[in-house]
């Protein structure tokens, strides 16, 4: 995307994380809620609940809460 001159937003950032969440990969959606944070584009509510529930189903609440935990910091606004 970067190489074609369009920049990837939040909804971007969010539906390929679903779709990463949705094929067990939780490790790499994760990876890609860092990377948002890093280069300034804030998650909103909508890719942590992903995130959360990909967390859930798969058996780990204890990273879902992690998540539930800090998402009031980093959420957009």
């Amino acid at each position: 995307m970067l190489n074609k001159g369009c920049n990837p937003d939040v909804i971007t950032y969010k539906t390929v994380s679903d779709g990463l969440g949705k094929e067990g990969k939780l490790q790499e959606a994760l990876g890609l809620l860092d990377v948002m944070v890093k280069i300034c584009i804030p998650p909103d509510q909508i890719t942590y609940s992903t995130l959360i529930n990909g967390f859930c189903r798969a058996g780990n609440p204890e990273k879902a809460g992690k998540l539930l935990q800090e998402m009031p910091e980093r959420l957009q606004t």
